[in-house]
């Protein structure tokens, strides 16, 4: 007998709420041996539960009961004034994130305590479940089209049924009234609606895969032990990660960071494509792994390298990968084999490693071209014992992997025991850019990072040489590239006038690119440029060698970089980078010329 009083969570508000109580009420009830109740709208999920009771809102209840009143923390929103583009006050809504922790608070439960909800079923109910499922063939998917608030909808529900009925599947919608989207009403599909909660479980039940928006419906398949894929904004993903087979596709995109919460700009979901979807449908089908992260501290060409990495993790344990970076998050948009993205800026990388080290069940700490294992936060025994030894040192000494004969990323892939035979980095978010007065154009760019703001190094072409190459193209030449790049005359300036899924799309566009070992290189394979001049003297060889890529090398000394730590800005022979300096204007324009030979013949005023 608890000396305890029995307790009540008051839920005033939701479906989805209400299932993930169960999980709270369970866990008091484990700790202090009394009876726990919840009261809610929705009794009826809790009929068959062998532990836990549900009891109907009341106004006030009887004084030998503890009363737990969640309201606050389940609705989970502020109202606050905001100044509008007129800078007059307006109310709006302040969207607070980590919900379910603040309600374990309330409840004085730690959340890594919690298991996963579970809504039981009679005898009764599983025999129609068995019944409905035997009367169909074919894999039965089930949706949840809507939510209550219509912030959380999304647009691309009917693409998603094309592709599910050209694989054969059975698709059922679930809702409360006989209403659905226009696009949604040209496929086959059965609709379950009118129903109580009791009624519907049942046919969720008999679901294969059920897919739905932020909303009680998808809560429900998730606590029925459904396989479940729920689309919503990322600051409501820690609701959905109790369950057992749940996987959450979130977005930041349409929320601005605001005080301790977020402010809805505009409809974000428009921006989670189709495809993301689909690539997720695929590997929930697998059995989930354990939290998976790969950190890496590197400017934008290093860091669009994670691409390959977190693909081939993925398809080997079936769960995407958490990213921990400087910076440059956009790159990974999109990107369906990437879970989240953890933005740290510029601190020492040991700094970082002892933060992140142990929040990840296996994390790969990455320096430039080696990777090393972690698990529970102790190394694991290396697949490349020679590469191991050398992650110590790096990036001093870098250069040694020449010996391998491959590419960075292919090194990186064989120190972390991934397929190693190619690369696959890969851009997936693009913004078209229209503001130039020419549709056919190429580009150029003579920087390489954000991080060194414009000084000038070793690898880098002397300017004159980049304005004498310009008068010798005949095409219309776009210059992209930061403020901190100098500007080439001649080139119509995008300096700093792009953000990255826009300098992505021009990248790819172009009818060919030409510019140095750096950030351009490493995204130009990354968006499928099949047409890139890239000018190396200290950094050639094959580490900086991508497939397909046109190198023009220079024909003196040997690759230097990382030789010393200052060898990007001083020469090491004291020759004043003339590796850099003995390609001519002349030798990159005959090299274009190989590729572009009319186009070049009838303009160029090189013979």
């Amino acid at each position: 007998m608890s000396f305890f009083p029995d307790i009540i969570l008051y839920n005033p508000y939701y479906i989805g709420d209400t299932v993930l109580l169960i999980s709270l009420a369970e866990e008091l009830q484990r700790q202090f041996g009394n009876h726990v109740y919840i009261a809610t709208k929705y009794t009826e999920l809790l009929d068959i539960h062998p532990t836990i009771k549900a009891i109907p809102l009341q106004t006030s209840y009887d004084q030998k009961y503890k009363i737990i009143d969640l309201e606050k923390e389940i609705k989970n929103t502020e109202t606050i004034k905001i100044k509008d583009q007129n800078k007059i006050d307006r109310e709006t809504d302040l969207w607070l994130p980590n919900k379910l922790e603040c309600m374990c608070k309330s409840c004085g439960l730690d959340i890594n305590n919690l298991k996963a909800p579970k809504i039981y079923l009679s005898n009764q109910e599983m025999e129609i479940t068995h019944s409905y499922k035997r009367s169909f063939n074919g894999k039965l998917v089930g949706f949840a089209l809507n939510s209550r608030n219509s912030i959380k909808d999304w647009p691309y529900f009917s693409l998603l049924f094309h592709y599910l009925l050209k694989n054969k599947c059975n698709l059922f919608c679930f809702a409360e009234h006989d209403e659905y989207p226009q696009d949604i009403l040209k496929y086959p599909f059965t609709k379950i609606y009118n129903k109580s909660l009791r009624e519907v479980l049942p046919y969720i039940k008999a679901m294969d895969l059920f897919i739905g928006v932020d909303t009680g419906l998808s809560h429900i398949a998730a606590a029925l032990d459904i396989q479940t894929v729920v689309i919503g904004y990322e600051i409501y993903s820690d609701l959905y990660k109790l369950y057992n087979d749940c996987n959450y596709i979130g977005t930041y995109n349409g929320l601005k960071k605001h005080d301790n919460g977020y402010i809805l700009q505009y409809h974000g979901l428009k921006t989670l494509p189709c495809s993301k979807v689909i690539n997720r449908l695929f590997m929930s089908n697998r059995k989930r792994a354990e939290p998976t992260a790969l950190l890496l501290l590197e400017g934008l060409g290093g860091t669009i390298t994670l691409s390959d990495h977190v693909k081939k993790i993925a398809e080997k344990n079936g769960n995407p990968v958490t990213l921990i970076i400087r910076k440059h998050s956009t790159l990974f948009e999109k990107n369906p084999y990437v879970e989240d993205v953890i933005e740290v800026g510029n601190p020492p990388l040991y700094e970082i490693m002892d933060k992140y080290i142990r929040q990840f069940n296996d994390i790969a700490i990455l320096k430039s071209g080696i990777g090393r294992w972690f698990k529970n936060g102790k190394k694991i025994n290396p697949t490349d014992k020679e590469l191991d030894k050398l992650w110590e040192t790096l990036p001093q000494d870098l250069v040694l992997l020449e010996k391998y004969n491959l590419n960075w990323i292919q090194i990186t892939d064989k120190s972390l025991g991934l397929p190693y035979d190619t690369v696959e980095s890969k851009m997936y978010n693009y913004e078209e850019f229209n503001d130039i007065p020419c549709s056919e154009y190429v580009v150029v760019n003579n920087g390489f990072d954000t991080w060194h703001q414009g000084r000038k190094q070793s690898k880098c072409w002397d300017l004159s040489y980049w304005n004498e190459l310009i008068k010798m193209l005949p095409f219309f030449v776009i210059q992209i590239g930061t403020t901190y790049d100098e500007y080439i005359t001649g080139a119509y300036d995008l300096r700093g006038k792009t953000n990255i899924p826009q300098f992505s799309w021009l990248l790819k566009n172009a009818k060919f690119v030409v510019g140095i070992e750096g950030g351009v290189m490493h995204l130009g394979y990354a968006v499928g440029q099949k047409n890139m001049f890239i000018l190396r003297g200290p950094t050639k060889g094959h580490f900086f060698d991508y497939p397909g890529q046109h190198n023009i090398d220079s024909y003196i000394c040997t690759p230097c970089y990382f030789v010393t730590p200052l060898w990007h800005d001083k020469c090491l022979l004291g020759c004043n980078s003339v590796c850099m300096d003995s390609i001519s204007p002349i030798r990159v324009v005959n090299t274009i010329k190989g590729y572009f030979d009319e186009t070049m013949a009838k303009n160029t005023s090189i013979a």
